[in-house]
């Protein structure tokens, strides 16, 4: 990500980037995975984070097709979903589409 020009800040877990939010780090977008490791997953990071931060843009990684993390519930249908594996090219669209859309 950062080879495409972005600022970046990296943690291992929902717990370390609920940590920076709370220590107040401002970002314009979180790239997450759907599942992640320590017991909270991208889904409820959002939630959390978006209660605090109601503009932050997310778009979550994922190998579950796109239909299937939303028909399961693992994340909304309005959400920015990128299939793993993914190219530097189709992360660029993803992250400029998740920058570019309304606030929620």
């Amino acid at each position: 990500v950062q080879s495409l020009g972005y600022d970046v800040k990296e943690v291992g877990t929902a717990a370390a980037a609920k940590e920076l939010i709370d220590h107040g780090e401002k970002f314009a977008l979180v790239l997450s995975d759907v599942v992640l490791p320590g017991g909270m997953g991208g889904p409820a990071l959002a939630s959390e984070i978006r209660e605090r931060d109601a503009g932050l843009k997310f778009v979550f990684m994922s190998g579950y097709p796109a239909d299937s993390a939303q028909a399961t519930g693992l994340i909304g249908a309005d959400e920015v979903l990128i299939n793993k594996p993914f190219g530097k090219r189709d992360l660029a669209f993803k992250l400029h589409h998740a920058l570019r859309s309304r606030s929620r």
